[in-house]
């Protein structure tokens, strides 16, 4: 055992789940989402501006809701980091 931390996946590519690294999986993600994005005709600014758009509105007592920044974007893409859930 390398000591790489593993876990189940449903592949986009193969269709069936498969136990992978989450090294593989972020950047499976993030090839996705960046194949995704040239589909759209979308540059990273754009895509965190429409995930933006979509989060909730603030709860009362909130001063201003979350951002999705084109930083975390990058992230996904370079595959550094998966989204929470």
């Amino acid at each position: 055992m390398t000591g790489k931390p593993r876990t189940e996946y449903y592949g986009a590519q193969t269709g069936a789940h498969a136990d992978v690294d989450t090294e593989e999986m972020k950047r499976d993600f993030g090839r996705r989402l960046q194949s995704l994005m040239i589909r759209r005709g979308w540059n990273q600014s754009e895509l965190a501006r429409r995930a933006t758009d979509l989060l909730p509105a603030p709860e009362k007592g909130q001063k201003r809701h979350r951002e999705v920044g084109r930083d975390l974007i990058s992230n996904y893409i370079r595959g550094k980091i998966l989204p929470n859930p």
